[in-house]
Formats: structure tokens, C-alpha cells, sequence
């Protein structure tokens, strides 16, 4: 079953800009997020303002990465306001298990 896909735009500069566009299969765009990147620590830290439109106007996303025994641990923070955050905690889940399997192979 197709789920659809995403395109990146991006500028990877402190104040560069980015938008992530979330098509639908049908081709429509369901979601858009954009913002500008605010920190860029190789390999450790990568931080952006996140806004949608009609949606979150504001919020700030950072990654912050950090080698463990038996591999890497990733701590994902999202600012934002308090009634998108368990929309956004199933969705960052969901790219979080997505990632933990194409890693694993």
C-alpha cells in the first residue's frame, strides 16, 4: 500500500531555510512544515523553527545526538503549544520507529 512520500527543500545554514512537503499517494499535499535552521553541530546537534500553516505558527525542533554502547541515542525536542503535542508525539514516534528499521536493515 502506498503511504505516500516526502520532498525536501533545504538550505542546511545557520538561517537557511527549508520546507518539508507530506504528499499524499494521490499527489496532494497534506502537510508542509517549514522554518529556518538556528543550529548546525555536526555531528551532534541539529536545531530549526518549525511552523505550519493553519496549524503551528512558531515552535522550535532540535536533535541532539550522542554515541552510546551499541550505538546512537537520538533526544528529540519539540517546543510547542500545548494542544498540537500528542499529534506530534505519535508522528515523531512513528519517523522515530521508521528510522530505528531502516538502520537495522
Amino acid at each position: 500500500m502506498d503511504e505516500g512520500h516526502a520532498k525536501v527543500e533545504y538550505d542546511l545554514r545557520p538561517g537557511g531555510k527549508y520546507v518539508l512537503k507530506m504528499i499524499r499517494p494521490d499527489g496532494e499535499i497534506a502537510y508542509a512544515p517549514e522554518g529556518k535552521y538556528l543550529e548546525i553541530d555536526p555531528p551532534r546537534k541539529l536545531s530549526m523553527t518549525w511552523s505550519s500553516e493553519g496549524f503551528i505558527d512558531h515552535s522550535v525542533l532540535s536533535f541532539e545526538l550522542s554515541k552510546v554502547d551499541g550505538g546512537t541515542e537520538i533526544i528529540l525536542r519539540h517546543e510547542l503549544p500545548e494542544f498540537t503535542v500528542a499529534d506530534h508525539r505519535d508522528g515523531w514516534t512513528t519517523c522515530l520507529n521508521h528510522c530505528e528499521k531502516f538502520f537495522e536493515g
